[in-house]
């Protein structure tokens, strides 16, 4: 397993379907249960939100109806480019979020099934940099696809994309100590099990 060449081989699937895929994720529609769940926890105006693998933007349109300090990342510099077309009023930046530099005193960093794509060592290195990131009190949501940790490949239209498989055990450990858990839930969305967990500094 050589995990910068499984990074390349995701990357090269996204850019190249980008218009394909952001119609698919579009057709499944915004999560707009989750990003009130998410303001619900901060009590501030305007917070600051980052929102790591934001991909087509279909998110960052709910999550700028609340807030105009928002920052979505994504290593597609496909889907950041229709990102950017679709929400011009947002900020969208192309970039590794295991390696790229977080903005400091965000409220919330989001995940929503973007940490799919990471093995441990990558999702350690995310929590490190989220835990510098975030004010004191700020708050990190994750889902991600629940079973027994291993890497897969998954075959579909768009081409083959390598996938990991975490529990809520498997973030607690790599969190660490600084981060408490405030909320978890398991759900089964479209036949595949999925976990939610919100950790606050």
């Amino acid at each position: 397993m050589n995990q910068v060449l499984d990074k390349k081989q995701n990357i090269s699937v996204y850019d190249a379907n980008a218009n394909g895929m952001a119609r698919k994720f579009n057709s499944i529609g915004a999560r707009v249960k989750d990003i009130d769940k998410i303001f619900s926890y901060l009590n501030k105006d305007n917070p600051y939100i980052l929102e790591i693998g934001c991909g087509n933007g279909r998110d960052a349109q709910e999550f700028l109806k609340r807030t105009t300090n928002y920052l979505g990342i994504d290593y597609s510099w496909g889907m950041i480019e229709i990102a950017r077309r679709r929400s011009p009023q947002g900020t969208f930046k192309i970039c590794d979020f295991a390696d790229c530099n977080y903005p400091i005193k965000a409220d919330a960093i989001v995940a929503f099934a973007a940490l799919v794509h990471s093995p441990r060592t990558e999702v350690k290195k995310v929590f490190e940099k989220s835990y510098q990131s975030l004010s004191d009190g700020g708050i990190f949501y994750i889902s991600l696809k629940l079973g027994d940790h291993k890497r897969f490949i998954k075959k579909d239209e768009f081409g083959p994309r390598i996938f990991y498989f975490y529990t809520s055990d498997d973030i607690k450990k790599l969190a660490g100590d600084k981060f408490k858990v405030i909320y978890e839930h398991k759900t089964d969305l479209r036949g595949q099990k999925w976990f939610e967990i919100i950790l606050q500094k």
